[in-house]
């Protein structure tokens, strides 16, 4: 990032991403009626294939 503008553009929207990533807690509730969208690659170290499926039992929506 070589462009001092557009640091101080983005800087702040990664900063709150980071924050939200690292304080974002799992809370039980009521499955959601939306459809979810859950991503990864095939060598995601971070998200494994169970992991990403598993989103498919907080929503009552069918998987397209």
């Amino acid at each position: 990032m070589t462009d001092p503008e557009f640091r101080e553009l983005l800087l702040p929207v990664l900063r709150a991403d980071f924050t939200a990533s690292e304080t974002c807690a799992f809370v039980a509730g009521p499955q959601l009626s939306c459809p979810i969208t859950a991503l990864g690659g095939e060598q995601d170290e971070d998200a494994t294939l169970g992991e990403i499926a598993a989103w498919q039992r907080h929503t009552t929506a069918g998987s397209s």
